[in-house]
């Protein structure tokens, strides 16, 4: 029988801790390890059903909005399952069910953080920098997206020490490489087959910085008017960067495609991938642009771990003109080339996948 895992997750909401936690399990070997997920009631989205189809279980609680509510239904689940790891997904809120876990007295309980901090977002930063004191005290295995959201959160001497694991947010590489027809299907969709396609896939919440996204796209049409920016995604932001975009005078050449099960296709009708985003931990968004051969343009506030293929290129977030002018000295890139780069590099997940499960065979052995 296959061990299973809780899989601690938050809301889910088609972002990029999701697709990470889902790739990952999507490629484990299900002979020796299984997930069971918990996920919050507030959540957007389900938990995909090729996810239970493979075996894993789902548990919708109590949003941690709740959290006697959220630790007594966590609990539960903990006892009824018997479960000897508990890998939590929730960076610094990872507090709440690791309370849950070591009351329970789970053997092994995995913090795994997958973002840093912004002071432009100072009241929602102060509480990750207090809960981050915390949180890695009622683990006893911690792990990070990269080095710099285990640095952020575990401190320097910890990362150095080799006390941190890191798991890259790793993506099927079969599943996002560069496709003439989905390609096709989507400049079809949109009618903008003749256009110039800047892409962009996120959720719209202030870290990812859309509206300086489009004064980028602004300035660019300057340059080149048969542009188009594709947005990819929804949140508590659309309406505002949407009345933003009328502002500017962009309605017609600003699409916003919502939230979709089909983002994969969007990267191969993309003509280039920007993300200025404030702050990320290691965002699995660029990790799937360089899977499909994407030139890109990121923020410098991101990790210098995205620079996975030649085709990445790290701009700070002050002049929009010089993020269009970027633009146009990228577009002309070898897709095949940066696509050959990532296949070979640490995140391929069939790569990574491997890491994962050594991991969790040491933890067991300590059980």
């Amino acid at each position: 029988m296959p061990e299973r895992i809780l899989c601690v997750m938050g809301k889910v909401e088609k972002g990029g801790v999701e697709s990470m936690v889902f790739s990952y399990y999507t490629a484990l070997d299900k002979s020796k390890f299984q997930y069971d997920i918990v996920y919050e009631d507030k959540s957007t989205y389900d938990i995909p059903g090729e996810i239970i189809e493979m075996g894993a279980r789902a548990f919708k609680i109590t949003s941690m909005s709740h959290p006697l509510a959220y630790i007594s239904e966590l609990r539960g689940i903990i006892k009824k399952g018997s479960y000897n790891i508990i890998h939590c997904n929730n960076n610094t809120l990872s507090v709440l069910p690791l309370i849950a876990a070591k009351s329970c007295g789970v053997k092994v309980r995995i913090l795994h953080n997958h973002t840093t901090s912004s002071k432009a977002e100072r009241k929602r930063d102060f509480m990750k920098r207090v809960l981050r004191l915390i949180a890695p005290k009622l683990a006893n295995k911690w792990c990070a997206c990269s080095e710099a959201a285990g640095r952020w959160i575990y401190g320097n001497k910890a990362f150095d020490l080799g006390k941190v694991t890191v798991f890259r947010n790793a993506v099927d590489i079969d599943k996002f490489e560069y496709n003439e027809c989905s390609s096709q299907d989507i400049l079809r969709e949109f009618e903008i087959e003749k256009n110039t396609v800047i892409g962009h896939v996120g959720r719209f919440v202030p870290v990812k910085n859309h509206l300086f996204l489009i004064d980028i796209f602004s300035e660019y049409r300057k340059i080149n008017n048969n542009a188009v920016l594709l947005l990819v995604g929804e949140g508590p932001e659309t309406d505002r960067v949407k009345a933003y975009v009328k502002r500017k005078g962009l309605d017609g050449s600003v699409i916003f495609a919502g939230a979709r099960s089909d983002v994969a296709k969007f990267y191969s009708a993309f003509d280039i991938f920007l993300l200025p985003s404030l702050y990320e931990g290691l965002p699995v968004v660029s990790v799937e642009a360089s899977a499909a051969g994407l030139a890109q343009l990121l923020s410098d506030k991101i990790t210098e771990e995205c620079r996975i293929t030649d085709g990445v290129t790290f701009l700070p977030i002050d002049d929009p003109k010089r993020w269009a002018l970027e633009i146009d000295k990228k577009l002309s890139f070898n897709r095949s080339f940066y696509a050959e780069q990532m296949r070979n590099s640490r995140y391929n997940i069939n790569h990574c996948v491997k890491e994962l499960e050594a991991f969790y065979g040491e933890c067991l052995r300590e059980v």
